[in-house]
């Protein structure tokens, strides 16, 4: 956890109880920069605070979005402790009347390169604030110990990604081996239709596999929510057997079709695709659900024909028959 360089130490400040009020300083590695958040889009760090990480608040008059944070603890490194700027107007479940609070994030980072993260969220989700994983509070100094709760179990499919702009191919990682082929697909959209089912739609994490490339031929569809079809994969885990992998999308801009991140869910043949962040229990053979556990959102992607596979640091394709790489035995199997 050496990466975080930047952080330097508290400024505190003692209030007339004597409590000790902090606010942390960002160093070389956040201040004064910009980054993508898979799941919150850009993320601008000044000296102490940040902007753009967003949340609704439900109130009795409406809701409000808040988005603009202080930098309050952090410890070893590998957790970042935030407060809203301001207090905003709450409505707790047992109240009918709302109080003035502040929220509370907890980032629990770690380092995937010099140039990006993941991060947890321990905490458990309030339902007045949109299901985000956030603790509220009247008070104005909460600490590390009141805000990660250590006892919250988050699905490890829960992850979020922080890459840093201007640096996205230095975040580049190799994909997981369930995606480093080359293979036609069948699309699926979470609404029923199918789509490109001839041949030449591909998906290419062979030739390059810290690089996914995606070209359409008989379908007009944006494969993993990208225009172009050319992305980087910047993080990836397993859970249950699966790999789920968050890939950056190429495209010069974003469109309301198209989203900058995308999670794909695999093994062998099967893949689902979710924009943005993976979702809490996404399988590589089910449409990914929204955070209400009902709404389908993404697509599936089915492979129907492969053309090679990287192995032994080689990218073998073109080969004459259909091929299946039995990673346990390390040979090449004929396909049924």
């Amino acid at each position: 956890m050496h990466v975080l360089l930047g952080i330097t130490a508290f400024v505190c400040v003692y209030i007339l109880s004597h409590k000790v009020s902090c606010q942390c300083s960002f160093g070389t590695t956040f201040a004064s920069t910009t980054w993508h958040d898979n799941t919150k889009g850009a993320l601008t760090f000044t000296a102490t605070g940040i902007t753009g990480w967003a949340f609704t608040s439900t109130r009795t008059s409406g809701v409000t979005i808040i988005s603009s944070w202080q930098c309050v603890n952090h410890t070893d490194n590998t957790y970042l402790v935030l407060r809203t700027s301001n207090t905003f107007s709450f409505q707790p479940s047992s109240s009918t009347t709302s109080i003035q609070v502040y929220a509370y994030l907890c980032l629990k980072l770690t380092t995937v390169t010099g140039n990006s993260f993941i991060y947890y969220q321990p905490q458990v989700q309030e339902i007045n604030l949109g299901g985000e994983r956030l603790k509220v509070s009247a008070l104005s100094t909460l600490y590390q110990t009141d805000v990660c709760d250590s006892t919250v179990s988050v699905p490890t499919t829960e992850y979020h990604v922080l890459v840093k702009s201007g640096s996205e191919a230095s975040a580049a990682i190799q994909c997981p081996d369930s995606l480093l082929f080359v293979v036609d697909f069948t699309y699926y959209g979470n609404d029923g239709s199918s789509a490109c089912t001839g041949s030449g739609d591909r998906l290419d994490v062979c030739t390059d596999k810290t690089q996914m490339t995606i070209t359409t031929n008989t379908c007009t569809q944006e494969i993993a929510f990208s225009a172009g079809g050319q992305f980087y994969c910047v993080a990836t885990v397993s859970s249950n057997g699966y790999d789920y992998t968050t890939v950056y999308n190429r495209d010069a801009s974003i469109s309301s079709t198209t989203n900058r991140f995308a999670c794909l869910s695999s093994i062998d043949t099967d893949i689902s695709v979710a924009p943005g962040n993976c979702t809490a229990y996404q399988t590589p053979f089910t449409f990914p659900l929204e955070a209400d556990q009902s709404t389908k959102t993404g697509h599936r992607l089915v492979v129907t024909e492969e053309y090679g596979k990287y192995t032994k640091n080689v990218c073998l394709v073109n080969v004459t028959f259909l091929v299946h790489y039995d990673y346990r035995c390390l040979n090449f199997i004929r396909s049924k």
